[in-house]
């Protein structure tokens, strides 16, 4: 369903936190429920926790919007803006709180406010009494809002959902570099974002893995000069 009671909580915070310019289009509810059955935390009194998907419309003759690459080659709707989408968690007093909204940019889609404040078990999605820690936020009767930006979070973060720039109605290709750097050899290793001893994201697809331009270099040093490793 459509939900546009927190818009002007996310436009307010688009424009003090960055430069470009997007209006919210609508929020569509996924789930809602208590936090931890209704208790009361305190003064801040009950909360329920809010799932969600935001949904954004950028011009990209703006001139604050032109620095996000290639966002002229997207697709657009009639208004001549181009959509795209984020993930939204939520804590919201069911009695409206203090009055003041903590939001929350995660870095690789995870969701840092609550453990880090109140000293929570960092978890994907907080449900149990632990993962709340003192809960002095809630306490507080702070609205809490985590707002996904990274379209190659990990499975179960945050996302934004861009649409996919095309160059006269094709697909657009060129050349990645990345370095990598193994604790221990390996005879493989993912191409996308890695986080502590794991995949952090979704890799961008290869559109020719025989490419002759395509190689694979080493290198002692950080600064060091490249050899090239032949294919075989």
């Amino acid at each position: 369903m459509k939900f546009r009671r927190f818009a002007p909580f996310f436009l307010m915070a688009a424009a003090l936190a960055a430069p470009a310019f997007a209006r919210v289009t609508g929020i569509d509810i996924l789930r809602r429920e208590p936090v931890l059955g209704g208790m009361a935390f305190g003064p801040g009194g009950a909360y329920e926790k809010i799932v969600a998907r935001v949904h954004f419309a950028v011009r990209p003759d703006d001139l604050h919007d032109r620095a996000i690459i290639d966002l002229n080659l997207a697709p657009r709707n009639a208004q001549g803006e181009v959509e795209f989408s984020a993930d939204l968690w939520m804590l919201r007093p069911v009695h409206g709180g203090n009055g003041a909204l903590l939001l929350e940019i995660p870095n690789r889609g995870g969701k840092g406010m609550v453990w880090l404040v109140d000293g929570g078990t960092h978890s994907i999605d907080p449900s149990t009494a632990s993962d709340f820690g003192d809960a002095w936020l809630l306490r507080q009767g702070y609205t809490i809002a985590d707002l996904g930006w990274q379209w190659d979070a990990p499975p179960g973060g945050l996302r934004l959902y861009a649409p996919v720039a095309t160059d006269h109605g094709q697909p657009i290709t060129g050349l990645l570099r990345d370095d990598f750097t193994p604790v221990a050899a390996t005879a493989d290793w993912p191409l996308g974002h890695i986080i502590t001893g794991r995949i952090g994201g979704t890799e961008y697809p290869v559109a020719n893995p025989n490419d002759p331009r395509n190689v694979l270099s080493v290198r002692d040093t950080p600064t060091g000069p490249r050899t090239i490793i032949p294919r075989d």
